[in-house]
């Protein structure tokens, strides 16, 4: 008898504040967990990118990965919690999820949306235990579909996914990815789009040299702003970084620079050594001439081997116990993730999608100002406070 399988989905566009003290631990300790999972997340699924354009949310994966580990059992529960950091008192877990989601989608001064959605094969019996967590935690919306009738089924899905994320997700499900073993699908949708604290001047950006690699270089739009920001050197890295806050300061860009054309995959290999606290004690207030390419990226990601390199292996085989969800043998068939992000003179609009198919510090300014050039491949990334929402490479700009 085959096993029938669970599909997740994600689809993402993020800008945040954290919020007020209400409830402050659970949310902390799901926060803390979200970055430790974002670093294992993100090394394993740039392992397969160098050198190449690249934009990923630790983010996503991680609500809706956890969405189905609360519904998990035996060694696949204790793989999933272990891989994902999830707080282990389930009280402490649920509460920090539900203020997570709830944080995301009341932030001021920018657009963010957080949504999650199940859509259930319309002869599967969800217990009632886990539709009351994904409908309470998690905020998720259920509705059925005639997993027989595949080409209508996944219309209802990336319909849904295109509404969430603005237009800018398309497609997170094709036809053949809907089987008559296809059970669930569990998606989470994040929508962003923020302004910079301080825009750049549009006829400030010209045409620029960027070195793809040690012979190749290419002119590319280039954007130019002057003035105060986080600004810092990352030595045994051989990398310097600088924040690019949004109207909401709380929210930041975060792009890391290598000093050498050639030295993104020193920065590729060492992800976990520039946590968020080595950046606060790394970083303070310079004056800056910034010169930022302007990009577009989008990244369809398969997370099947990142995922059982993290440790997760049993929830893609026989072995797998979802037993939480439903009295049926439910596996995950795929785990997907697809982005988007756009970063011009205003600002930045970022979306992203992953599917499980189951089936600032203050110094003294320097009197000359700091140049600070993206001119060769380099490392970004979106977080709100101590939160990655989104992170990724830039090896070659494009519009």
């Amino acid at each position: 008898m085959r096993t029938p399988t669970v599909i997740l989905a994600l689809a993402l566009c993020v800008t945040c504040t954290m919020a007020e003290d209400k409830a402050a631990e659970p949310l902390k300790a799901v926060s803390e967990g979200t970055g430790h999972f974002a670093t294992n997340f993100f090394k394993q699924v740039s392992a397969e990118n160098k050198g190449k354009n690249l934009i990923s949310s630790p983010l996503s994966a991680h609500v809706v990965l956890s969405m189905a580990a609360f519904g998990a059992g035996g060694n696949t529960a204790v793989q999933m919690r272990q891989s994902l950091h999830m707080p282990a008192d389930d009280v402490v877990s649920k509460q920090g999820f539900e203020n997570l989601i709830d944080t995301l989608n009341n932030v001021e001064n920018v657009t963010l949306e957080v949504a999650n959605k199940m859509y259930l094969a319309n002869n599967l019996k969800l217990k009632s235990d886990y539709k009351s967590l994904t409908s309470g935690t998690f905020r998720s919306e259920a509705t059925e579909i005639d997993t027989s009738k595949p080409a209508e089924s996944a219309k209802v899905v990336n319909d849904w996914v295109d509404e969430r994320t603005h237009h800018k997700i398309k497609d997170i499900v094709k036809e053949d990815d809907i089987t008559s073993d296809t059970r669930m699908l569990l998606l989470n949708a994040v929508y962003f789009k923020g302004k910079w604290a301080k825009e750049f001047k549009k006829e400030g950006t010209q045409d620029k040299i960027f070195h793809v690699d040690a012979k190749t270089e290419k002119k590319v739009p280039t954007m130019f702003a002057s003035g105060s920001y986080v600004y810092g050197e990352l030595p045994d890295l051989k990398a310097k970084f600088v924040e690019l806050p949004y109207e909401n300061k709380d929210l930041k860009m975060v792009i890391i620079v290598p000093d050498e054309i050639e030295g993104l995959s020193a920065i590729q290999e060492n992800l976990e050594s520039f946590n968020h606290t080595r950046l606060a004690e790394a970083g303070s207030e310079r004056e800056v001439q910034l010169y930022i390419p302007k990009f577009k990226i989008e990244s369809t990601i398969d997370l099947k081997k990142p995922l059982e390199a993290l440790g997760m292996t049993d929830m893609f085989s026989n072995a797998a116990n979802f037993t939480g969800i439903s009295d049926e043998p439910l596996k995950v068939g795929k785990v997907l993730q697809k982005a988007f992000i756009e970063v011009n003179e205003e600002g930045s609009e970022a979306a992203a999608v992953t599917a499980m198919i189951m089936v600032m510090k203050m110094a003294i300014i320097s009197a000359e100002p700091i140049e600070f050039r993206a001119d060769r491949q380099f490392y970004y990334m979106i977080k709100l406070r101590d939160v990655i929402l989104f992170q990724g490479y830039v090896g070659e700009p494009t519009l």
